[in-house]
C-alpha cells in the first residue's frame, strides 16, 4: 500500500496541470543563500521552458544567474525557517512571464526542503490591464472618460495645483454633420479634435471626453489668461480641419480656482454654465452658417446652383402673393425655397451629376433627401418651421409621391406651392440629360399632371399668373434680397 500511495503520489505530481518543484534550501551562517531542485513536474519544463535535465540537482543560480537579483532566495527561506506557507507575484524578465507563485514548507528530516506552485498569470494581468483601460477610457479617441476623470479631480484638489483651470469644450453642429454626411464623418471631428485639444495642452494637463461632443480639460498651475490663450490656439487650429468643406469648430467654457477654499468639482458646473450661456448666443448663427456652408457644397458638386435657388425664391415669392399668403407664410416659403433640396448633400456626386436617366437603385438613393433634409433643419431652431414641407415636397396629389406617400390636402400647402414651382424651373432650364422646354411647353405639362402629381387649384393659379404677364422676375431686388440674407 505504502509503494502504491507513493507511486500514486508521483503520477499525480507528474501530471498536474501546475506547475510543481520540489528544493532543498541551501544556508550558509544560518542564512538562505540559494536553494537547489530537486523535482520538477512536466507542466513546470512547459511553463518556464526549463526542462528537468537543466535543473534537477542543480542550484538556481546556476540556473536563473539573475536570481541573485530578486528576493526570491529570502522569500523560500522564510518558508523553510518559519515552516509557513506563502503566495506571492513575481515576474521573470528572461521569460517575459508574470506568475503567481505558492510556496510552502515539506516535512524531512533537516527540515529544509519546500516546494513551489508555478502559474501562469501573464494573460489575466493583461485582461486586467485591458478591461482597466477599458473602464477609464472613451473606446472612440482612447481619452479618459467622465467617470475617470472625477476620480482623478480628488488628486488635483490641493493647494499646489493653484490656479487650477479646468474647462467644457463642445464641437459646433455634430449633429448637423452626422445628418449630412453620416456618423462616420462625425466621429472624424470628435477623433480630430481630441488630437488637437491634446496637442495643445502641456503633459500635466488632463484630458476626456465629457460626452457625446464634449470635452473637459484639467489644467493644473494655469490662470485664466494663460486658459484663454490655450483655448484659443485649440480654436485656430481646429478651423484647419475640414469635412466636405466644413471646419471643425469649437465653443468653450472655463473656470479658473485661485484659492483652496473654493470646490474644484464645482469648477466644471461653472464651466458648464459658462459654455450653455456661451452656445445660446451663438447657437443659431453657427448653426446657420453652416447649413449656409451645405448649400454652397450642394452647388459645387451638383446642378442646384445659387441662380436656381435665387429663381426660386424669387417665384416662391411672387406666387405667394398671388395667392395671398401672409408675410410670415411668405418668409416661410422663401425659406423653403432656399433650403428644399438640402438633403441631397448626403447623395454622392456621380449621382447628382450624372448625364443620362438614373437607375433603380440611384433612384432610391435620391428617394431619402426629403427625410435627410428635414433632419438637418430640424437640428436649427430658426429652420426647423420648414421640416415638415421639406420632406413632403415630392409627395403627390394622388398619393403616389415620396417619401410618405401622402395625397391631397394631407400634404402641407407650402410643399405643394414649392413642388410646383421647382417642376417649372427644371422645365424651362433643362438638366444635363434633358433639353429645356419652352415656356408653354412646360405650362402644359404642369396642366397634364394637375390632379396626380400637382394640386389642381395652384396649378391653375399658376398658369393664370404666367399667362397674364405677371412675370416673377419684378420680384428680383426682393427675392435677391432675401437669398443674400440667406447666403
Amino acid at each position: 500500500m505504502e509503494a502504491d500511495a507513493v507511486g500514486f503520489c508521483r503520477d499525480f505530481f507528474d501530471n498536474a496541470l501546475n506547475a510543481y518543484a520540489i528544493h532543498r534550501m541551501i544556508f550558509a551562517e544560518g542564512k538562505p543563500v540559494d536553494y537547489e531542485f530537486l523535482q520538477v513536474n512536466e507542466a513546470f519544463s512547459e511553463l518556464t521552458g526549463l526542462a528537468e535535465e537543466e535543473v534537477v540537482n542543480k542550484r538556481v543560480s546556476e540556473v536563473l544567474p539573475d536570481i541573485a537579483g530578486t528576493n526570491f532566495i529570502e522569500k523560500y527561506g522564510q518558508v523553510v525557517k518559519k515552516q509557513q506557507k506563502i503566495v506571492f507575484e513575481a515576474y521573470s524578465s528572461p521569460l517575459e512571464r508574470r506568475y503567481r507563485i505558492s510556496a510552502f514548507p515539506i516535512e524531512d528530516d533537516e527540515d529544509k526542503k519546500f516546494a513551489t506552485i508555478f502559474a501562469d498569470i501573464t494573460q489575466e494581468k493583461l485582461n486586467k490591464r485591458e478591461l482597466k483601460f477599458l473602464n477609464s477610457h472613451d473606446d472612440l479617441t482612447g481619452l479618459f472618460n467622465r467617470s475617470e476623470l472625477l476620480e482623478i479631480i480628488a488628486d488635483y484638489d490641493q493647494e499646489e495645483f493653484l490656479p487650477c483651470s479646468v474647462a467644457i469644450g463642445d464641437i459646433n453642429g455634430l449633429k448637423i454633420i452626422n445628418k449630412s454626411f453620416g456618423f462616420k464623418h462625425g466621429d472624424y471631428f470628435i477623433k480630430k479634435a481630441g488630437e488637437i485639444i491634446q496637442q495643445c495642452i502641456g503633459p500635466e494637463a488632463i484630458l476626456c471626453r465629457w460626452a457625446g461632443d464634449e470635452y473637459a480639460l484639467l489644467l493644473p498651475n494655469t490662470t485664466e489668461e494663460e486658459t484663454e490663450k490655450i483655448l484659443k490656439k485649440i480654436s485656430r487650429r481646429c478651423q484647419e480641419i475640414k469635412v466636405k468643406d466644413l471646419s471643425l469648430s469649437l465653443s468653450f467654457g472655463y473656470a479658473t480656482r485661485e484659492s483652496p477654499e473654493e470646490d474644484l468639482r464645482e469648477k466644471f458646473t461653472v464651466a458648464d454654465e459658462y459654455l450653455s450661456r456661451k452656445k445660446l448666443l451663438q447657437g443659431q448663427s453657427i448653426r446657420g452658417e453652416m447649413i449656409k456652408m451645405l448649400l454652397k457644397t450642394l452647388a459645387s458638386k451638383s446642378n442646384e446652383t445659387q441662380t436656381h435657388s435665387l429663381r426660386m425664391v424669387n417665384f416662391s415669392m411672387f406666387f405667394g402673393m398671388e395667392l395671398g399668403l401672409s408675410g410670415s407664410s411668405l418668409d416661410k416659403l422663401s425659406l423653403l425655397a432656399t433650403l428644399h433640396d438640402i438633403g441631397k448633400i448626403a447623395v454622392p456626386e456621380k449621382i447628382l451629376t450624372k448625364p443620362d436617366s438614373l437607375s433603380n437603385d440611384e433612384w432610391r438613393v435620391i428617394k431619402k433627401h426629403p427625410e435627410v433634409g428635414a433632419n438637418i433643419v430640424d437640428s436649427s431652431k430658426e429652420f426647423s418651421v420648414i421640416a415638415h414641407e421639406i420632406i413632403a415636397h415630392h409627395e403627390k396629389w394622388d398619393g403616389s409621391g415620396y417619401p410618405e406617400g401622402l395625397a391631397g390636402q394631407d400634404i402641407p400647402l407650402l410643399a405643394r406651392v414649392i413642388s410646383i414651382i421647382d417642376a417649372f424651373d427644371v422645365m424651362t432650364q433643362g438638366r444635363p440629360y434633358k433639353d429645356p422646354f419652352k415656356q408653354e411647353e412646360a405650362l402644359a405639362e404642369l396642366e397634364r399632371c394637375a390632379g396626380s402629381q400637382f394640386d389642381p387649384d395652384l396649378v391653375e393659379v399658376f398658369i393664370d399668373t404666367v399667362d397674364n404677364k405677371k412675370i416673377f422676375h419684378s420680384q428680383t431686388a426682393r427675392g435677391e434680397s432675401f437669398f443674400n440674407k440667406m447666403l
